[in-house]
């Protein structure tokens, strides 16, 4: 008897995503990256990744290593991925600047997909990796203060929190009569900090 002996060949690509700040700040920098490769028996070829970078994210770079990749749109990103072999993987790090114009929390959502027609198992080809963005908030470090007209002068401190080492914040104040008159009981201020 002859027996014919057939082997089972597949692709099976996968991509994962991380990030490198879970909460982050207007202006601070960030980084995701994109692990990728072929857990399947044969090569996957014509294989796509495509990644929808956040609008929020400013100045994007990116860097690869391991299997070859090359650009083929910037809005999604978009990569053709080289002939990838069994076993093969590569990383593509994208990194960037938060837009230091943001006013309001929010979630920043980065999703990536890798595609081939021939790929066998589908609930590895998406990734998401996510960040909140945190918006500081002044506040005095006190509740209240008092002090004597005759005292002189008086310290109030302002505190942002959470601190925002990565642009500068600029708030203006002033004083406002209450049950002191302005000129008479106080001299009234106003500037930036």
């Amino acid at each position: 008897h002859n027996a014919i002996r057939t082997q089972s060949c597949y692709t099976d690509v996968f991509v994962e995503k991380s990030v490198s700040h879970a909460t982050a700040l207007p202006g601070q920098p960030v980084t995701y990256t994109l692990n990728f490769g072929n857990n399947g028996s044969d090569i996957a070829f014509n294989t796509m990744i495509t990644d929808a970078l956040p609008g929020a994210i400013q100045n994007p770079g990116i860097l690869s290593s391991g299997s070859i990749i090359t650009q083929t749109g910037s809005n999604p990103l978009a990569w053709q991925v080289q002939d990838l072999g069994p076993g093969e993987s590569g990383i593509i790090t994208i990194t960037g600047v938060i837009s230091p114009d943001l006013q309001t929390e929010m979630t920043l959502t980065n999703t990536v997909e890798i595609s081939n027609s021939l790929d066998i198992t589908l609930t590895n080809n998406v990734a998401t990796a996510v960040s909140q963005i945190i918006i500081p908030e002044i506040s005095f470090s006190q509740s209240g203060y008092t002090v004597d007209e005759s005292a002189g002068s008086l310290t109030i401190t302002a505190v942002l929190s959470p601190a925002q080492p990565f642009m500068n914040v600029v708030v203006a104040y002033r004083t406002e009569a209450g049950t002191a008159v302005a000129g008479e009981d106080y001299t009234p201020v106003t500037g930036t900090l």
